[in-house]
């Protein structure tokens, strides 16, 4: 992360959550770092959680959703899942530099890892 923003916009939209009451459910439930993928990946590891990871550029296109294996300094590994909830064999190590895109906590997520095989 380079930049953090928080303007009259972000001020608008955070009164509206409290007036919706849905303030409180922003935000995560347990620590992670936002500084480098490095870091990220190695607080989220902790939680133990599934993650999709995206590479969304159509020349190198990219979507694994599972668990995280092994963080190093330039990759993360990743043990996915299929569409049919059955682990992959083996992990995927994914480069930092092809991630453009980290989901975790999504419904989605939820519901898949529900009914891992």
């Amino acid at each position: 992360m380079s930049k953090l923003r928080y303007d009259d916009s972000d001020r608008f939209f955070e009164r509206i959550q409290k007036k919706e009451g849905i303030a409180n459910q922003v935000g995560l439930a347990y620590p992670t770092e936002l500084a480098n993928w490095h870091g990220f990946f190695k607080s989220f590891q902790k939680s133990g959680k599934n993650i999709i990871v995206e590479n969304e550029n159509p020349e190198e296109e990219l979507f694994i959703i599972g668990k995280i294996q092994k963080v190093n300094k330039t990759s993360v590994t990743i043990l996915g899942f299929d569409a049919k909830a059955r682990w992959h064999k083996e992990p995927t190590k994914i480069s930092y530099s092809e991630i453009t895109c980290v989901s975790f906590d999504s419904r989605y997520i939820k519901i898949f890892s529900k009914y891992l095989k």
